[in-house]
């Protein structure tokens, strides 16, 4: 994910909001749901993870 900062919304209302690393690691998040349910899983996750390192 090459994001710095992610925004979910939900009904036009803000959910989430943070980096994609931080919004993944949280169990009961839309974003991870979403992800979770996505064909690209791991392939995202892995991107989370690279962004936040590259930027560290």
């Amino acid at each position: 994910m090459d994001a710095d900062k992610i925004m979910v919304l939900d009904a036009g209302r803000i959910m989430e909001f943070g980096s994609p690393n931080e919004l993944l690691r949280n169990e009961k998040g839309m974003l991870r749901a979403l992800v979770d349910e996505s064909n690209d899983k791991f392939t995202l996750y892995a991107m989370a993870q690279d962004k936040e390192e590259l930027d560290s």
